[in-house]
């Protein structure tokens, strides 16, 4: 029997990150880890996981917003497993409970964009010992697409500063992958950024079905095809399920 190929996704109990998770766990040859900062919630979602799944499901304590915990998280996925064949950074933050502009924004970067570039560097070696094409693949949004704001219509004042830390920290995030795929690319390894749209989730008060926010398992169903390796032909780029996204 082939070897499991092991999928790391952070964040990975809730929201979309778990959405790609259940996604994966009807593939036996997944070896799927949920990094997860909180522990009680990790081994939550993955006993749920393990009632349905055929793959192989375990979970990994990770905050990527410290990095005492990343290399723990390394250190553990490093003796147990030997290699790590896909890095899913999900994790994200949109932090508006902050009483200022300033410390919204070091939240946001902090998780979204900091946390993923310390994350990449500490996998790396372990993602260097895969026997197949390893992928990392960042999860960005629309919001963090420079075009998207340029190209906003005569209502733009409506949305003015609203939301400003989270889509400055997901585009700084495109600049990262950008970085690292420039960097780490090859044959062996493959670097993406993907958006799955408008989901529901518990990012903010706003990713509801009310708001036409739509079910994380539509998203989910486009990155599985990119963890799978159908499109390494579009390494480099900023990915979403139906095509390439505007930067």
């Amino acid at each position: 029997m082939a070897a499991q190929t092991t999928v790391l996704i952070t964040g990975g109990n809730s929201g979309f990150g778990y959405a790609v998770a259940e996604e994966l766990a009807s593939d036996d040859t997944k070896h799927i880890l949920l990094g997860c900062r909180s522990a009680e919630k990790g081994k939550r979602a993955v006993a749920e996981l393990q009632k349905q799944a055929q793959a192989k499901v375990d979970y990994v304590q990770l905050d990527v917003t410290d990095e005492k915990s990343i290399a723990a998280a390394v250190s553990e996925v490093g003796e147990i497993y030997d290699r790590l064949d896909i890095l899913v950074n999900n994790a994200a933050t949109l932090d508006q409970v902050q009483e200022s502009l300033g410390l919204q924004l070091a939240s946001c970067f902090q998780t979204n964009s900091t946390g993923v570039a310390l994350a990449v560097d500490a996998f790396l070696p372990l993602l260097k010992k895969s026997s197949n094409v390893a992928r990392i693949i960042n999860i960005s949004s629309g919001a963090g697409s420079l075009r998207r704001r340029v190209n906003q219509g005569p209502n733009a004042k409506v949305v003015g500063m609203q939301g400003v830390a989270y889509a400055a920290s997901k585009a700084a995030l495109n600049m990262i992958t950008l970085a690292q795929a420039k960097a780490y690319g090859g044959d062996a390894l493959k670097v993406f950024v993907y958006t799955p749209g408008f989901v529901i989730s518990n990012l903010s008060t706003l990713n509801t079905a009310e708001n036409g926010a739509k079910s994380p398992k539509d998203g989910a169903l486009g990155l599985a095809k990119v963890i799978n390796g159908e499109r390494d032909g579009e390494h480099g780029g900023f990915l979403s399920e139906s095509g390439q996204y505007e930067w």
